[in-house]
């Protein structure tokens, strides 16, 4: 019996039209052929180019000019560079080679230019966290998730958000649990929910397994996150006890009760 391989599909970032134009009109600010100026350069072709390939390859160019830089003052275009990184970071799946092209090229920032590179992400983090609406969740779950495989600035900047990551799965499960009651009967949508619960349910699992040290500190200190645990907690709960969802669900629920205890 021949195997067919499964083929990874490669899906250009897209962008839509008033944040490409607002991204390709800051980039080309600093026409000078300096660093930042060559590296501006690249990422406006990247950003117009639509085969995925070539964005690929434009991303790896722009990964090596990223190391070359000399030390400065971040600001300006360089700013604008990070940013467009950082929207492009958020666009393609996690799958999409593309991503793990985007993310070597965000792992190759020189050291002076990290914690500018990391509040750049974490701004761009946190509005994903605010302003996406329900039929966004499966996107922002599987962005979070690229920020704790093997990305150490993401998982920074995760580290960073905990507050606001949390809640954001408390909205999501909340979300989907409403979401679920409203189903019955509608076993297609129901079984996209689940697929989604799941994965959300891993994710924000993940996330307090990486965060543990953080978690017991702010359940000593009775902290604002403590309250926020308790909201998530909830969420599971009501999982566990709900007979509408899966076992794959709900037995991974249990595994991040178990976290919480």
């Amino acid at each position: 019996m021949v195997v067919k391989k499964k083929t990874v599909k490669v899906e250009a970032v897209s962008l839509n039209k008033e944040k490409l134009d607002k991204l390709l009109a800051s980039l080309t600010l600093h026409e000078s052929e300096d660093g930042v100026g060559l590296l501006a350069q690249t990422l406006q072709s990247c950003l117009e180019q639509t085969d995925p390939v070539q964005q690929i390859q434009l991303i790896k160019k722009a990964a090596s000019q990223l190391e070359k830089l000399n030390e400065g003052k971040p600001g300006g275009v360089l700013d604008a560079c990070l940013n467009t990184l950082v929207l492009m970071f958020s666009s393609p799946q996690a799958k999409n080679p593309l991503r793990r092209a985007i993310t070597s090229a965000l792992g190759s920032v020189p050291g002076w230019l990290r914690e500018p590179t990391v509040n750049e992400f974490s701004t761009c983090l946190s509005d994903c966290f605010s302003s996406s609406s329900s039929d966004q969740f499966p996107h922002v779950v599987d962005t979070i998730a690229a920020c704790l495989d093997g990305f150490p600035l993401g998982e920074r900047c995760i580290n960073n958000l905990l507050p606001e990551v949390l809640q954001f799965f408390s909205r999501v499960l909340n979300e989907y649990l409403n979401q679920n009651s409203a189903l019955a009967g509608r076993h297609i949508a129901q079984a996209q929910l689940m697929q989604s619960c799941l994965a959300a349910v891993k994710t924000s699992m993940l996330v307090l397994q990486r965060s543990q040290d953080r978690l017991s500190g702010a359940q000593q200190s009775h902290d604002k996150l403590e309250d926020t645990l308790g909201s998530l907690l909830s969420c599971y709960v009501h999982i566990l006890t709900d007979e509408e969802f899966i076992q794959s669900v709900q037995s991974t629920t249990g595994m991040a009760v178990v976290l919480l205890a």
